[in-house]
């Protein structure tokens, strides 16, 4: 163990993970701020030279790409961006060194052992590190079962654990959400920063209004992954218009309206900006206008691009088109805008429709479709939701197993499996920023039922042109779009409303030829979603920004400051 260092302890720690032959030994997985020196590092003795790290030209050295991503060991699609990241990131140079900020989750709930298991338990010395959910090398195993993602150097993977994600987690806000949040995630950052300061900061969550501290404090170049919008003129706009007159709906346009100005403010401290779709591309272009560093002057948005995020296209098209049950999947985590509730209420619409038209009577054993819904438990109150969800099928006579089914927690190989035999994958969320799950659902064959609005609208399930049938060279449907009455901008006046229930009912009614030539369609366009697509549009912002720190770190060694 080294002597307490302080506020200096983050110089310290950084110094060491720049020279280790072993930069992961410098976790804070053990909550102390003391550092403990790797035995690999003991026994350098260049280690402790004062500019070790500091040797070669300023373009050869060491860069420490620091993710923040205070939900790393979530299960969802913003968690493969973040790992699909990392591992180009770390592939793109062996220079690099990934730092993850992340916070710490609740161990799960034991489940019951037998006294004779509990004995044996109690003799093993290691089996704490094969429990607890935290430890660096689980959550990269995580990484790898769930979305296939293997870090081939965990040795340049550094986790630092930040102590206060319940300043970022919404239902610590239950007023003034927004507002609080943000400055939680200003609150995190620095104690990110003062933890360990990276060569580059890399936001793939989406907490912008840590943006200015990170400038101010460390004036390194900052690099954003935007799922979407924080606040949006889709959001004030549908306020607006479902809020009753009164003082309440004038207030509450006041402050979205004030916090959208401070949206725009934040977003010109960033360097290299990144969107994942083209709606969020034209929401951030229209947004984060504002001149670099808060100034007045009005920025060029050209430096906002869109970047697809990754999807396991490779994984899954190997499977055949063919021979598929009659099962629709919808993959997704358990939250209230995936609107689990739509999905069980139009099937069950459409499955009665269905027996009534196959003249299939109630209890009969005869195959009919199936929903299938497949999603990560992370806290309580996704516990809660699945409970509910389950009465709400008991209360729609949807038998268990039968008529539909629930997989929690499933790995990657349980999803693939489960993906290479469904027929149809659908998608209830309104204006999904991007979609990724639906890009899996093509690529392994499944023809995809999508909300008719943002990425899934506008970038996924859109007409193609394939190249490996009859009909190559003519622009053919991918999937089928729907409405709801429960869409924030529905408007009564529409008359040829598609329901979900309508989009079940006309791909299960599509004939064997048809089906087939859907399937196909939608597998080759799934293509321009792959991983080694977005790794190589990944590595040219790595190279950009690895140009960038140099010229930072040069601004502040003029500036007299510690580099």
């Amino acid at each position: 163990m080294l002597p307490a260092y302080g506020n200096k302890t983050a110089a310290v720690r950084r110094r060491l993970i720049l020279a280790s032959r072993n930069p992961a030994s410098y976790n804070t997985y053990f909550g102390s701020r003391r550092i403990k020196l790797a035995p690999v590092d003991a026994r350098a003795e260049p280690l402790f030279q004062p500019a070790y790290h500091k040797q070669g030209s300023p373009s050869e050295r060491k860069i420490i790409y620091g993710f923040f991503h205070p939900y790393a060991n979530a299960g969802g699609g913003g968690e493969r961006v973040l790992w699909a990241a990392v591992k180009a990131t770390l592939e793109q140079s062996e220079r690099n060194i990934c730092v993850i900020y992340t916070g710490l989750d609740p161990p799960p709930a034991p489940a019951p052992v037998s006294r004779a298991e509990l004995l044996q338990k109690s003799g093993n010395d290691r089996v704490g590190q094969f429990t607890d959910v935290n430890r660096p090398e689980r959550i990269l195993e995580k990484a790898r079962a769930r979305f296939g993602l293997e870090i081939e150097d965990p040795s340049r993977v550094v986790f630092i654990y930040l102590t206060k994600r319940k300043l970022v987690d919404p239902a610590t806000w239950p007023r003034l959400t927004l507002l609080l949040q943000a400055a939680g995630s200003a609150v995190l950052a620095y104690e990110a920063l003062t933890t360990l300061i990276p060569d580059v900061w890399v936001d793939t969550m989406g907490y912008p209004f840590t943006y200015p501290l990170v400038s101010w404090l460390a004036n390194i170049p900052i690099a954003a992954y935007v799922h979407y919008p924080v606040i949006s003129t889709d959001m004030i706009t549908g306020m607006v218009r479902s809020t009753p007159a009164g003082i309440k709906k004038a207030f509450k346009y006041l402050y979205w309206s004030a916090f959208a100005w401070a949206y725009t403010f934040v977003g010109s401290y960033v360097s290299i900006i990144m969107a994942n779709s083209t709606w969020t591309t034209q929401h951030i272009r229209s947004q984060w206008w504002w001149g670099r560093g808060g100034s007045w002057s009005t920025g060029d948005t050209k430096h906002v691009k869109t970047v697809y995020p990754p999807c396991a296209t490779q994984d899954l098209e190997e499977f055949p088109l063919d021979q598929r049950s009659l099962e629709t999947v919808y993959i997704a985590q358990f939250r209230p805008e995936k609107r689990h509730e739509l999905v069980l209420t139009e099937f069950a619409k459409f499955l009665a429709s269905y027996r009534k038209q196959h003249g299939i009577v109630p209890g009969s054993k005869k195959e009919t479709p199936k929903l299938v819904l497949i999603g990560s438990i992370r806290n309580d109150n996704d516990r809660s939701a699945v409970y509910n969800l389950r009465i709400l099928a008991h209360e729609l006579k949807l038998e268990d197993h039968h008529d539909i089914e629930f997989v929690l927690d499933a790995p990657w190989t349980t999803v693939t499996e489960r993906l290479s035999r469904a027929s149809f994958g659908v998608d209830a969320m309104w204006n999904e920023h991007f979609g990724m799950v639906i890009v899996e659902y093509m690529a392994a064959g499944l023809v995809p039922i999508v909300h008719d609005s943002a990425g899934p609208k506008l970038d996924i399930v859109v007409p193609w042109a394939a190249s490996a049938t009859s009909e190559a060279g003519k622009e053919l449907p991918t999937g089928f779009h729907f409405r709801s009455e429960t869409d924030p901008d529905f408007v009564k006046t529409a008359a040829d409303l598609t329901t979900l229930a309508t989009c079940f009912t006309k791909a299960y009614a599509l004939p064997a030829a048809e089906l087939q030539s859907y399937r196909a369609r939608a597998r080759e366009a799934s293509r321009r979603f792959s991983d080694a697509a977005f790794a190589e549009r990944w590595d040219l912002r790595v190279e950009s920004l690895s140009k960038l720190h140099v010229l930072r770190a040069k601004e502040r060694r003029e500036d007299g400051l510690a580099d």
